[in-house]
């Protein structure tokens, strides 16, 4: 088990069960040096990554709060269109970069046959 004493890890050599596992009741661990760089090094990243999402997810949330309970039906409507004027839909030409058109859309015949009515 590990516990803290004076501000140091302390490894118990204690099994969970009671039984002594080593000579020594208790075994200091300090670090030093670079290890302990390295550890305080890690854990600064941890707690900068962990501010990072917490400050990002609180933003989604907020908004998501503020679209959901605090917007006042300012919600888009449908554009008010009349119905009796039909739409002018149609394909653009295709042009090259002088403006000559290369390919169009013509207006042209067809001939077909519904074979339940034949």
């Amino acid at each position: 088990m590990i516990g803290r004493r004076d501000d140091r890890p302390v490894i118990s050599t204690r099994s969970p069960c009671g039984l002594d596992l080593g000579p020594n009741a208790q075994t200091f661990v300090a670090l030093e040096g670079s290890a302990k760089q390295s550890i305080e090094t890690g854990r600064t990243r941890l707690v900068i990554a962990a501010l990072i999402f917490f400050v990002a997810f609180s933003a989604i949330g907020f908004r998501l709060f503020d679209l959901a309970v605090l917007t006042e039906g300012n919600e888009p409507s449908l554009a008010e269109t009349s119905a009796d004027t039909p739409l002018e839909t149609g394909r653009a030409d295709i042009v090259d970069r002088n403006g000559a058109i290369l390919a169009t859309t013509l207006p042209t015949a067809s001939a077909y046959a519904n074979p339940r009515q034949i």
